[in-house]
């Protein structure tokens, strides 16, 4: 389930930054709020990259851990 979890954050984090590269836009206020769903989008990439890695490193020495980021709150029941 955290897989799959951290896998969904990475989509959304792909189309956080698809939206701004798709849609063109002349609106000032608009281009900011895309160009601030790519700051979080890459932030999101990130920290899922991050995650990822820990994940392995942590599977590797044999260690049960959780998410890190997650805490208590499960997506996926």
């Amino acid at each position: 389930n955290e897989g799959l979890e951290i896998n969904i954050v990475d989509l959304l984090a792909g189309i956080l930054l698809l939206l701004n590269v798709i849609i063109d836009s002349s609106n000032t206020v608009v281009a900011f709020l895309f160009m601030l769903g790519s700051i979080i989008g890459i932030g999101l990439l990130v920290l899922t990259t991050i995650t990822k890695l820990y994940m392995i490193v942590a599977a590797l020495l044999g260690k049960r851990v959780n998410t890190p980021w997650f805490w208590n709150i499960r997506m996926i029941r």
